[in-house]
């Protein structure tokens, strides 16, 4: 049911010719997840010009709810899946404050 809610949001913004993929996943710092990722099309800043782009979706399950992070950055960036791994990296859940 996540994954559908996962690619209906992506199709709510302007998502199209969506491929994805999803497999359970244990962030370094030990955060078991849901990662839901792949490519899609769409519009950048509103323009009719469609860009083709990555998607990683990571769903955090805990006590009181759900989590849902989604990155985007376009197929043809550099930095884009460097930027990604370092962001999953620092994700820590925490329990109490």
């Amino acid at each position: 049911k996540i994954i559908d809610e996962t690619i209906d949001r992506l199709k709510t913004i302007g998502g199209v010719n969506i491929l994805f993929n999803s497999e359970n996943f244990t962030t370094p710092k030990g955060l078991t997840t849901l990662k839901i990722s792949g490519t899609l099309d769409y519009s950048k800043n509103k323009s009719k010009e469609k860009v083709r782009s990555n998607f990683t979706s990571l769903v955090v399950n805990f006590d009181e709810g759900q989590i849902l992070m989604t990155f985007f950055y376009e197929k043809n960036d550099r930095y884009g899946e460097k930027i990604l791994n370092k962001m999953i990296n620092s994700i820590e859940l925490i329990k109490e404050l």
